[in-house]
């Protein structure tokens, strides 16, 4: 885990250009009635996480999209997901880590500490990231229409959380990213939050997912990933490479 403090790989800070709140939100719409989910259950768990959040907040373990970017701002970062390519793929790992939900339980299994940042819809092994939480991980939770009694669950017991959510957020408190699975959010996170370089790793959507992540790729995963491909694909125009 990079420590907070260190500066000593830090890279030339970019300034590249970021999608406005309208666009993401006309993306995340389309993306929703494409796949026939119910905008107001989204609305209903971005709700009750911001209220999460507002808590968390008032225990100060609410962390700002300040405290993301003291993490990531102006450095190489590498976007850990969850791929059966990501064993093979360890060695390209380096600077701050952003796992992807499962990715954590694949990167404890290999030996490295826990990621600098989880990203996480709570549909992975929650005791790997509730362990990681512990030892100093920030938690970025996505609220949806399938999980809110995963937000009661978890939110509460994370030591340093931040939320994003899939609607307009009502309170200001959770982060409103372009990405749909775990994956391209959290290089949708490590672009709004100033990397100088994004390494994606694990990333092989025509594969199974790593076993070690108890994730499976049924039919609505599988049209998730190809969506996810070309919110990728949206993120390379705006930064050149990725």
């Amino acid at each position: 885990m990079v420590k907070r403090s260190d500066t000593s790989d830090s890279l030339v800070y970019h300034s590249f250009a970021k999608p406005s709140k309208q666009l993401i939100l006309e993306i995340l719409e389309a993306i929703r009635a494409s796949l026939g989910f119910d905008p107001l259950a989204d609305r209903r768990a971005a709700v009750l996480l911001e209220t999460l959040l507002y808590e968390a907040m008032s225990e100060e373990r609410l962390a700002s999209i300040r405290d993301i970017k003291a993490i990531v701002e102006g450095r190489l970062v590498s976007v850990v997901a969850s791929g059966a390519c990501l064993e093979k793929e360890a060695n390209l790992i380096e600077g701050v880590i952003i796992a992807a939900d499962g990715a954590t339980s694949v990167l404890l299994h290999m030996g490295f500490d826990c990621p600098d940042i989880i990203v996480t819809d709570l549909d992975g092994p929650l005791e790997d990231i509730l362990w990681c939480a512990y030892r100093g991980s920030l938690i970025v939770v996505h609220a949806h229409g399938d999980n809110a009694w995963l937000l009661h669950e978890i939110v509460p017991r994370t030591p340093l959380v931040a939320g994003s959510v899939q609607v307009e957020p009502l309170l200001g408190l959770a982060m409103l990213l372009p990405g749909f699975t775990d994956g391209d959010r959290a290089a949708w996170l490590a672009h709004v939050a100033g990397a100088s370089k994004i390494r994606l790793v694990g990333w092989c959507p025509d594969a199974p997912q790593h076993p070690l992540s108890k994730r499976l790729v049924n039919p609505l995963k599988r049209r998730k990933l190809v969506i996810a491909e070309k919110l990728l694909e949206m993120l390379k125009g705006y930064r050149g490479e990725l």
